[in-house]
């Protein structure tokens, strides 16, 4: 049997669905009996794919804390969390992150490199610092 996703359609009526690269359905075969135990996703690497869950179906439910999600790639990072899997290292402190994004931005802090406003001279460590002060510095600037 291929990994299982937990998945919660909009009745309420929680439901285990197969493996994601089953081509018969975007996420797997039919799903099975409720009384089979769900198999967490394995760990997430760069090259699986990210599959955005249907309109019909609420959220992907974590069975430790109960967090909701909507991309199974966001439930598998979560759960590598629980699980202590952290697949990507600093190359200079050995720090390991979840996520390539997360190990870029960490390792700016290191190198120095810091990315440039188009709009004036300030400069970030992070994409989301980047945006945050380009929406709110430079809003009314056409780009």
């Amino acid at each position: 049997m291929g990994n299982l996703l937990v998945i919660q359609p909009p009745d309420g009526a929680p439901q285990l669905v197969g493996a994601a690269h089953d081509t018969r359905h975007p996420f797997g075969p039919a799903a099975p009996r409720h009384h089979q135990t769900p198999q967490i996703p394995p760990q997430v690497t760069q090259e699986q794919p990210r599959i955005r869950l249907p309109k019909t179906f609420k959220r992907l439910n974590c069975p430790t804390c109960h967090k909701s999600f909507t991309s199974d790639w966001g439930f598998r990072v979560h759960m590598n969390r629980h699980r202590g899997i952290f697949p990507y290292h600093c190359r200079f402190c050995q720090k390991g992150m979840l996520c390539k994004v997360n190990l870029v931005e960490h390792e700016r802090q290191h190198t120095g490199e810091r990315l440039q406003c188009p709009h004036c001279d300030a400069r970030f460590t992070t994409g989301r610092s980047l945006t945050y002060h380009v929406k709110r510095v430079h809003s009314q600037v056409a780009t």
